[in-house]
């Protein structure tokens, strides 16, 4: 499925340029403080299936009564469907978990000035910081070849529907 508008990503990603509607924060909550209870394990997992896996979440969300306005599923894809992402579970670990998705499904969430980003496939953690997910997930734009750099476009959760 093709999304609305796209925007680049770079390492140094401003959140005013990829989602417009979402402030970005800092924050490295320990293990035990999951900003986002509706998001913690158990999770209905399915490997390769990452918009059907954002889907439920979003729907967990709905159900624990989430403020859906500040929950976005982005879509990262490009013209080539070709997008090179790290840290990403279905990679190798001496290759730094590197994999080309034709497309890639994530969560953001924000709330009071913090952002994080819940991608069930990366190696990094359920929920991690906006920032630190941006910098360790995507290619440096210096190494990147053109052809698998990232666009997103973003939905508010509120909008995904069955």
């Amino acid at each position: 499925a093709k999304a609305g508008r796209c925007v680049s990503i770079s390492t140094r990603l401003s959140t005013r340029n990829a989602l417009s509607s979402v402030e970005r924060g800092k924050m490295n909550p320990s293990p035990q403080e999951s900003m986002c209870n509706w998001a913690d394990p158990p999770l209905d997992y399915a490997q390769c299936y990452c918009e059907e896996n954002i889907w439920k979440l979003c729907m967990r969300a709905k159900i624990a009564g989430a403020d859906l306005k500040n929950i976005f599923a982005v879509f990262i894809s490009n013209p080539q469907q070709q997008v090179q992402l790290l840290k990403q579970r279905a990679g190798q670990a001496e290759d730094n978990w590197s994999v080309v998705w034709d497309y890639h499904v994530v969560l953001v969430t924000h709330l009071d000035s913090i952002s994080m980003v819940i991608d069930p496939d990366s190696v990094l953690g359920l929920q991690t910081d906006f920032d630190d997910y941006v910098s360790q997930t995507f290619v440096q734009p210096t190494c990147i070849l053109g052809y698998f750099k990232p666009l997103s476009a973003t939905i508010q959760s509120r909008l995904c529907r069955r």
